[in-house]
């Protein structure tokens, strides 16, 4: 499976506010973000755009991404 990249500190607010309505400031997402300790690994929500043979599907992925606030180039 694909990793993905990273998130950065001005796209995990916009995904906190799809998902929960509320907005954190980004210097308490770094706070957080120093706290905590970073994971091994990232697992992805998908497989690869290329492993995936329906079109439907494929786009299906980049509008829930989308929707979730993942950015476009993130994507």
């Amino acid at each position: 499976m694909a990793g993905y990249p990273p998130f950065s500190l001005g796209e995990i607010p916009n995904i906190v506010h799809a998902c929960f309505g509320r907005k954190p400031d980004p210097r308490s997402v770094q706070k957080a973000l120093d706290e905590e300790p970073t994971p091994l690994k990232i697992l992805g929500l998908y497989p690869s755009y290329y492993e995936m043979e329906d079109s439907g599907e494929r786009r299906a992925a980049i509008v829930e991404l989308r929707l979730h606030g993942w950015s476009a180039r993130t994507i």
